[in-house]
């Protein structure tokens, strides 16, 4: 369906888990408390959200969390979704801890793709910015989820601490490895405060400094609003998501559902309204669900603006 301001919101980022097995710096807030299990959403309730979205023209899904493999059951969830009429793409999110033991079982659900967080391709850098020693893992699972033919990405945030060399050993993998590799802008959230990192133009001034040529491509990598670019000689792909100096709010098509039942219109708002309680009340038909998604869905802001969220606020997940 349209909003308000005509735009066609066809994707959904669901959240099944506030929890995470990462304590990355400029993601989680310093002090926070667990959600109880009875608060989250059961997958049951959250597929019928679901079902009812794509009633309203929504078959694009993104599952997130917090960090969505932590909580059992993820790819059967996604197996189910994947099932539903209506659902045209179901995608993940993940830091890949965990993803290996899920592999398998992700691709044999049909996953459409999967994200994977890693800002570092450097041992001591990330343990330091995740707060675990993950590095080897991590990039020993990205490695056979290509090998196997997945659709992945990584999603790398630039932070204070990114330097150019860091850059280069990303650019360097995209030589031989068929694989999309987004660098995002961070976003001051919450108690995060907006840094000094590098620029899309800066990264892209010493990369061609180096006779590394560009070529834009209007090919959809994803349901988001990433910028891609090629690179001549290069297998992999290069993207760019900006939120502060290349906004994207006027092509923006999704909402997101967060793991207690909240609908947020717009990512960087507090959210419009809540579900969990008409889900669980045995009266609640679809149809009065429906109709309250589609007043949230019309009415999601124009465009967000950084200086007024709230101090409390909090976003899990970054990219997509």
């Amino acid at each position: 369906m349209k909003d308000q301001f005509q735009r066609t919101i066809d994707y959904a980022r669901i959240s099944i888990t506030d929890r995470c097995n990462l304590y990355c710096t400029y993601c989680r807030p310093d002090h926070e408390e667990m959600l109880s299990h009875g608060e989250i959403l059961r997958y049951e309730e959250i597929l019928r959200v679901c079902k009812i979205l794509t009633t309203l023209g929504i078959d694009k899904f993104k599952i997130t969390g917090g960090e969505p493999l932590v909580r059992k059951g993820c790819s059967d969830f996604i197996r189910e979704l994947k099932k539903t009429d209506g659902v045209n793409k179901v995608t993940l999110t993940t830091n890949a801890i965990l993803l290996s033991k899920d592999l398998v079982k992700l691709a044999e659900a049909g996953v459409d793709g999967i994200n994977i967080s890693l800002d570092f391709m450097d041992q001591e850098k990330y343990k330091k910015i995740t707060g675990f020693d993950g590095y080897k893992q991590v990039i020993s699972v990205i490695n056979k989820a290509v090998n196997i033919g997945l659709n992945i990405k990584i999603n790398v945030v630039l932070t204070e601490r990114t330097t150019m060399e860091d850059i280069q050993k990303f650019i360097d993998y995209m030589k031989d490895h068929k694989i999309c590799i987004r660098f995002i802008e961070q976003m001051p959230l919450g108690n995060k405060k907006t840094t000094i990192a590098l620029t899309r133009n800066e990264i892209r001034k010493n990369l061609k400094d180096q006779g590394i040529r560009f070529h834009k491509t209007e090919q959809r990598m994803g349901n988001g609003p990433a910028v891609y670019e090629t690179m001549e000689g290069y297998k992999g792909m290069i993207g760019w998501i900006e939120a502060l100096h290349g906004k994207f709010c006027d092509t923006c098509n999704r909402i997101r559902l967060t793991s207690i039942g909240g609908i947020k219109p717009c990512l960087y708002y507090e959210e419009a309204g809540n579900l969990r309680d008409l889900l669980r009340k045995a009266e609640t038909s679809d149809e009065e669900i429906k109709q309250v998604l589609k007043e949230i869905i019309y009415k999601k802001p124009q465009a967000h603006h950084f200086e007024e969220m709230p101090s409390n606020s909090k976003m899990y997940t970054i990219g997509g």
